[in-house]
C-alpha cells in the first residue's frame, strides 16, 4: 500500500483524468472507487490525485484498494485496451467571463406590471361572477313578487 495524505472527496467536478472513468473497486467489487485530491501539504504531495475505494480507511483498515494517479491511468490502460489520453499538468487558462449589465429597476417595473396585470384579470372575473349572482338573485325577487 502506497503513503497516504488528508484527503477530500471531488464533488463538483473531476480533478484528475477525465478520459479514465470510475470504475468498481477490482479488489472488494462492493463500490465505484472515488477520485480524491491531496489537501495537506505532506510528503509534497500536496493537488495529487489519487483513488480509492470508499471501504479503504487511513489506518489500512478496510479494502485495500488506494492508487496514485499515475498508477490507476497505468493499470487502466493495461486492463482496458482503450487509449487514455495524458494526465495534463495544469488546467487550461479559460477566457475571462463576460459580465451582462441588466437594469433591475426596469427588471422590476415590468414584473410590477405583470403582477398588476394578473390580479387585474382575477378582479375582473370575480366581478363578473358577483354581477351574474346578483342578477340571478334580482330575477329571483322578482319572479316571486309577481307570483304571490
Amino acid at each position: 500500500m502506497e503513503a497516504q495524505s488528508s484527503w477530500s472527496a471531488s464533488t463538483s467536478k473531476r480533478k484528475g483524468n477525465p478520459a479514465v472513468p470510475l470504475i468498481v473497486c477490482p479488489d472488494c467489487g462492493r463500490h465505484t472507487v472515488l477520485e480524491l485530491k491531496v489537501r495537506t501539504n505532506e510528503n509534497g504531495n500536496q493537488g495529487r490525485i489519487f483513488y480509492t475505494c470508499p471501504s479503504h480507511k487511513k489506518d489500512g483498515t478496510g479494502c485495500p484498494f488506494w492508487r496514485w494517479e499515475e498508477a490507476y491511468v497505468a493499470e487502466f490502460a493495461k486492463n482496458n485496451d482503450e487509449p487514455v489520453m495524458p494526465i495534463a499538468e495544469e488546467e487550461p487558462a479559460r477566457e475571462p467571463v463576460k459580465k451582462k449589465t441588466v437594469n433591475l429597476k426596469a427588471c422590476e417595473q415590468e414584473m410590477d406590471m405583470s403582477v398588476i396585470a394578473g390580479l387585474g384579470n382575477e378582479i375582473i372575473q370575480i366581478l363578473k361572477f358577483i354581477s351574474c349572482v346578483c342578477v340571478g338573485i334580482l330575477i329571483c325577487n322578482v319572479y316571486y313578487v309577481i307570483h304571490n
